[in-house]
C-alpha cells in the first residue's frame, strides 16, 4: 500500500476563506517548530479566477497561477494538470516576484497535461454571462469555463503542445474558431468585444508562452513520487466546496471540481496517498457571485464586517456578501470532502456584540438553496468579542470556538479545530486546545 504523504487544503464555503495564509502556516511549521517537513506545494485546480494571498516577513504576494509558497525558497512549486494555466498571468507573477528578489525558475514545475488557456477565452466567458436571460452566475470573467469546455471537446491546448511541431497549426485552428465565436455573439446577441483589447491579449499571450521553459514541464505523477522520497506534499485547492461543479450550489458554481478527489486526476496519484484534509472557514460566511444566500446579514451588519475584515475579492476586487455561519451545510462539506482538521480564519474580527449561527433548517433539503428562505432556518446567538480583545481570551471554554466545535462533532463528522487566525501574516495565529 502506498504511503500517506499528501495533505490537502481546501475552503469549505464559497472560497475567500484565507487558504493562502494557512498554506503558509503549514509550510512554515517545520522551519519554526520542526513538526513536519513539506517538500513541495501543488496548485491542483482552478486558474486565474482564484487568488490566494500570502504575507510573510513583510512581503505580500497574491498568487493566481502560482501556488502559495512562492515566498519560501525551500519549497518546490508545482502546477497540476487540473489547472487552467494562463501564461500571461504566470509571467506577471514571475516578474512580480523577481522585483521582490525572488527567482522561482529553479523550483517551478508544470504538469505536461495542464490545460493552456487561450487569450480569447476571457472574452467568451464575459460574452456567455452577457447573453444569459436569467440570473447571472457571477463569473470572474477569467475564461475558466470556456477553457475547460474546449478541453472536454478535445480541441483545446495542453502544455505539451508547446513543444510539438504541430503547435502553431493547432493554436491557429483554435484561435480561428474562438474569434468566429466572438463574432457570432455580436451578430446574434449584440455583445461586442473591443477588437483592440482582443488583439492586445493575443500579443501578450504569444510573448508569454515564449518564456515558458521546457525544463519546467514534467510528468507530474513521477515528479510527485520523486519529491515524496524525502518530504511530504501539500496540495492547495482553489475556490471552495460550495463552488464545486458537482456538489456545490449549482449552477452558481465554478466549472471544475474543488474537492480532494481532484488531486487524483490532476496529479496522477491514488487517493490512498491522502493523509489529512484541512478545511478552512471563517466565523461568518462570505460570498461573491450570483445565486441565493439565505443567511446573509442585514445591510448594517454586513457593512460592519466588510469594512472590519476587508471583504473584497482578491481576484476581482468585488465587495463580498457577508452572512452568518451555517453549520448544517458546513457539516455536509466536511462529510463529503473527508475533512478531519479545520482552520478558522479572521478570528480577530468581530465588530458586533452578538454573533449568529444557523444550526438547522425546518425543512429537509437534499441540495442547493433555491427553495430555502430565512424563515426556514433555525439559528442561535453566540456572544461576540471585540476586535481589541486579547487573543488568549478567544480560547476561553465558553466562547464561539467551543460552541461551533460542539456542533461539528456529530456521528458523521469528527473534526479537530487546529488553529485560529489572528491576522493576515503567516505568523498571526493561535493554536487551539479543546
Amino acid at each position: 500500500m502506498i504511503k500517506q504523504f499528501i495533505d490537502f487544503l481546501l475552503g469549505l464555503r464559497w472560497g475567500d476563506e484565507g487558504k493562502g495564509k494557512w498554506a503558509s502556516y503549514l509550510l512554515c511549521l517545520f522551519v519554526k517548530e520542526k513538526k513536519r517537513k513539506y517538500k513541495a506545494i501543488v496548485k491542483a485546480n482552478g486558474g486565474s479566477n482564484s487568488g490566494h494571498t500570502q504575507e510573510h516577513e513583510g512581503k505580500k504576494f497574491v498568487g493566481h497561477i502560482l501556488p502559495s509558497g512562492a515566498l519560501f525558497p525551500w519549497i518546490t512549486l508545482l502546477i497540476g494538470g487540473g489547472v487552467v494555466f494562463d501564461p500571461v498571468k504566470f509571467k506577471k507573477e514571475r516578474d512580480e516576484l523577481k522585483k521582490m528578489g525572488i527567482d522561482i525558475s529553479n523550483r517551478i514545475f508544470i504538469a505536461h497535461n495542464t490545460i493552456l488557456a487561450s487569450p480569447f477565452e476571457p472574452f467568451i466567458d464575459k460574452a456567455l454571462e452577457y447573453c444569459k436571460s436569467g440570473e447571472k452566475i457571477g463569473t470572474t470573467g477569467s475564461g475558466i469555463g470556456p477553457a475547460l469546455a474546449s478541453d472536454k471537446y478535445r480541441n483545446g491546448l495542453r502544455m505539451f503542445y508547446l513543444f510539438r511541431e504541430d503547435f502553431t497549426a493547432k493554436k491557429n485552428e483554435l484561435f480561428k474558431m474562438q474569434k468566429n465565436l466572438l463574432l457570432k455573439f455580436y451578430d446574434e446577441y449584440g455583445y461586442k468585444a473591443d477588437i483592440n483589447l482582443v488583439d492586445h491579449a493575443e500579443t501578450l499571450w504569444i510573448q508569454a508562452i515564449e518564456e515558458i521553459s521546457a525544463e519546467w514541464i514534467c510528468d507530474m505523477s513521477e515528479k510527485i513520487m520523486e519529491l515524496s522520497e524525502d518530504g511530504d506534499i501539500l496540495v492547495e485547492g482553489s475556490q471552495g466546496f460550495m463552488l464545486d461543479v458537482d456538489w456545490g450550489d449549482y449552477p452558481f458554481v465554478t466549472s471544475s471540481s474543488t474537492i480532494p478527489t481532484v488531486l487524483c486526476s490532476s496529479l496522477g496519484i491514488p487517493h490512498t496517498a491522502i493523509r489529512n484534509v484541512y478545511g478552512v472557514i471563517k466565523p461568518y460566511e462570505t460570498k461573491v457571485g450570483g445565486g441565493p444566500f439565505p443567511y446573509r446579514m442585514d445591510a448594517e451588519n454586513e457593512e460592519l464586517f466588510r469594512k472590519a475584515a476587508n471583504e473584497f475579492g482578491a481576484t476581482t476586487g468585488r465587495p463580498r456578501s457577508c452572512g452568518w455561519l451555517d453549520i448544517p451545510t458546513l457539516n455536509r462539506a466536511i462529510k463529503i470532502t473527508g475533512t478531519n482538521k479545520i482552520f478558522i480564519s479572521k478570528m480577530d474580527i468581530c465588530p458586533v456584540e452578538k454573533m449568529k449561527v444557523f444550526v438547522g433548517c425546518k425543512k429537509d433539503y437534499m441540495h442547493g438553496f433555491s427553495e430555502i428562505t430565512v424563515g426556514d432556518l433555525v439559528s442561535e446567538e453566540v456572544p461576540g468579542w471585540k476586535n481589541d480583545t486579547p487573543v488568549a481570551n478567544l480560547l476561553h471554554h465558553d466562547n464561539f470556538i467551543n460552541r461551533i466545535s460542539g456542533h461539528l462533532k456529530t456521528d458523521e463528522c469528527r473534526v479537530e479545530i487546529v488553529a485560529v487566525g489572528t491576522g493576515p501574516n503567516s505568523s498571526d495565529y493561535k493554536e487551539v486546545f479543546i
